[in-house]
């Protein structure tokens, strides 16, 4: 590190130019950094929907939500479950975390 003193000591105009050019870089390269502020990202998802025709909401809990849940909540990666159950119609929707790969966690649901 002596030898940036001595540079600095003895050629002053250079060290100051070498610090603008430094800092004209970096600024450049910052301005030219990508980002976005609303990334694009697919959150995976896996939906299973069960109809049980005649049914009414009570029943489509009971007999299929509560099951489905039961069995998708043992699944690595899980992140959220949510369900709905309306007449005749049961839906579970299970959401993973980014790092898990949907093809997989529709394989385990499945």
């Amino acid at each position: 590190m002596q030898w940036l003193s001595l540079i600095s000591v003895r050629r002053p105009v250079f060290a100051t130019v070498m610090m603008l050019m430094l800092i004209v870089v970096g600024l450049v390269g910052y301005n030219a950094l990508g980002y976005d502020k609303y990334p694009k990202v697919d959150f995976p998802i896996v939906l299973v929907v069960t109809p049980y025709p005649g049914a009414s909401p009570l029943a489509v809990e009971a007999d299929i939500t509560k099951e489905i849940e039961e069995a998708v909540n043992t699944i690595s990666g899980l992140e959220n479950l949510t369900s709905t159950s309306t007449e005749g119609v049961s839906l579970v929707v299970a959401q993973f975390t980014l790092e898990s790969d949907v093809d997989r966690a529709a394989n385990d649901v499945n």
